[in-house]
């Protein structure tokens, strides 16, 4: 006697994988003379930009990005003291601010 089993199987998702939200990380951190390493990852858009701006919110530079990966950074002319490095999105906001100092 043979038995034959339906071979239908049926995966049901328990718990949906979250999506990482986007990091930025910043290196070395103080820094002299501007030179910063920053270290971008889980971008979900295909446009980015690093911004440097002042504590008094006047946006400095802007730095287009593409993709995740390490950028080296460095400002012209940009005198000591406390920064913010943000992570915008292609509707201009700041997702990720990182505060940094240059000496």
């Amino acid at each position: 006697m043979e038995v034959e089993i339906p071979v239908e199987w049926r995966a049901t998702l328990i718990e949906p994988k979250i999506a990482a939200s986007p990091s930025i990380r910043v290196y070395p951190n103080p820094s002299t003379a501007g030179d910063m390493n920053v270290e971008v990852s889980n971008l979900s858009e295909d446009k980015f930009k690093i911004r440097l701006s002042s504590p008094l919110g006047i946006d400095l530079f802007d730095y287009e990005i593409e993709s995740d990966g390490l950028y080296s950074i460095n400002p012209p002319d940009i005198i000591p003291g406390v920064y913010f490095l943000s992570l915008i999105d292609s509707k201009n906001q700041a997702i990720k601010v990182s505060r940094v100092l240059l000496y």
